[in-house]
């Protein structure tokens, strides 16, 4: 963040960004529930994009590989 990079986690839930306020959820999972499936189950404290998005279901279908 202090070089100017943007830094993104991304895991089967949700994709995350590292601010300088801290981790905030800005893609969902299709069928992820964010209060109950991420941030009831951190320890780290989360927070909701107010402009949340549904990650691509695409990523998620069996037998598909990127392109």
């Amino acid at each position: 963040i202090r070089l100017g990079q943007q830094v993104q986690y991304i895991t089967e839930r949700c994709v995350l960004e590292l601010t300088p306020d801290g981790l905030l959820v800005t893609e969902i999972a299709p069928g992820i529930d964010p209060e109950r499936d991420i941030l009831a189950q951190s320890n780290a404290p989360l927070r909701l994009a107010d402009d949340l998005k549904l990650m691509n279901p695409h990523y998620f279908q069996q037998g598909r590989h990127h392109e």
